[in-house]
């Protein structure tokens, strides 16, 4: 989704390794895109722009599905 001069993209891991999100928006033969404010793959800014807006796994006790969402504050 296109906002201003930024896009937001939504990715769907299945696991929750963030510096693999990290990497391949930024890699050449991926979104070729860094996260805006990844010091390490992009350029730095005033906080990590990676939210994890919704997830879901199932509770390793009783198996009830959980599913916590919170908007992006950005």
């Amino acid at each position: 989704m296109q906002e201003g001069d930024t896009t937001r993209v939504w990715f769907y891991p299945h696991t929750g390794r963030t510096y693999q999100l990290r990497m391949h928006a930024s890699h050449k033969d991926g979104l070729n895109a860094a996260i805006l404010g990844d010091a390490l793959y992009g350029e730095d800014a005033e906080r990590l722009m990676l939210h994890a807006q919704r997830l879901c796994f199932d509770h390793p006790t009783s198996r009830e599905r959980m599913v916590f969402e919170v908007p992006a504050p950005f």
